[in-house]
C-alpha cells in the first residue's frame, strides 16, 4: 500500500534529516507522517497533506543538504524523489 510506505519513507528521510543537524526539516517530514497515518478519510486534508509532502520532498527545498549516511547528493535526490512520487500517488 503506497500510503504505508510514503509514511515509512518519511520516517526514514526525517531520521536522516535530525541525524544529520536539519532537526526543523527532519520535524516537518515527521508531522506530515503522523498527519498522513490520521487522516481520516478526509480528501480534503488528504490532498493537502500530500500538496505539502510533494512540495517538501522537492529538490530545490532539501536537496542542497548533504546526507552523509547516503555518501553521496545524487542518492539523496533519488530517495527524495521516490518519496516525493509515492506522494503523487496517493
Amino acid at each position: 500500500m503506497v500510503t504505508v510506505e510514503l509514511i515509512n519513507k518519511l520516517s526514514e528521510a526525517s531520521k536522516y534529516l535530525s541525524n544529520n543537524d536539519k532537526t526543523l526539516e527532519g520535524n516537518e517530514l515527521e508531522s506530515l507522517s503522523k498527519q498522513l497515518q490520521e487522516v481520516n478519510g478526509s480528501k480534503e486534508k488528504l490532498e493537502e497533506i500530500k500538496k505539502n509532502i510533494i512540495i517538501r520532498c522537492d529538490v530545490r527545498w532539501l536537496g542542497d543538504i548533504y546526507i552523509k549516511e547516503m555518501g553521496s547528493p545524487y542518492k539523496w535526490w533519488n530517495f527524495l524523489g521516490n518519496v516525493k512520487a509515492l506522494a503523487e500517488k496517493l
